[in-house]
């Protein structure tokens, strides 16, 4: 798939996050190793990542977003 269109997702996808559960921009950037101002670039001004960040993003956002459908199907009491 080209590029720019996988980082359209990306971007939808962390956005949707972070204002579902209130996660700041830097705790994300964090967890990919990606500078907070990449990120929020990236997110907040539409731009586009540069192949060093495209590829840590690429290379976590599976688990990313595994990780948070696994805790809204998590029952503390089982």
């Amino acid at each position: 798939m080209i590029k720019e269109i996988e980082q359209i997702k990306m971007r939808k996808d962390i956005k949707y996050i972070a204002d579902k559960y209130a996660i700041p921009l830097t705790s994300i950037a964090e967890y990919f190793d990606i500078t907070n101002s990449s990120m929020c670039d990236f997110i907040s001004r539409g731009k586009f990542l540069r192949t060093k960040n495209y590829n840590k993003l690429k290379n976590k956002i599976n688990n990313f977003n595994n990780s948070f459908k696994e805790a809204e199907q998590y029952k503390p009491n089982d």
